[in-house]
């Protein structure tokens, strides 16, 4: 995620105001703020995303649990 690309990253209330202010006047800097957003969540957290560095762990985890058992 980059600052101000995907999200807005503040150290203070302060900042973090006159960001939302500056989205809420530039529509078209709120858009592309929240489509390079949306684009970011479905690219990498999407299921099929997710499931390919889940499901090696989880055959491992019961290829191991099936030779403990035998």
């Amino acid at each position: 995620m980059i600052d101000r690309k995907h999200l807005l990253i503040a150290d203070d209330e302060t900042d973090f105001s006159n960001r939302v202010l500056n989205l809420l006047r530039n529509p078209q800097r709120r858009l592309a703020v929240g489509a390079a957003a949306q684009q970011l969540a479905e690219r990498r957290y999407a299921w099929k995303e997710i499931m390919a560095g889940l499901e090696p762990k989880l055959l491992e985890i019961v290829h191991r649990k099936r030779m403990q058992a035998s």
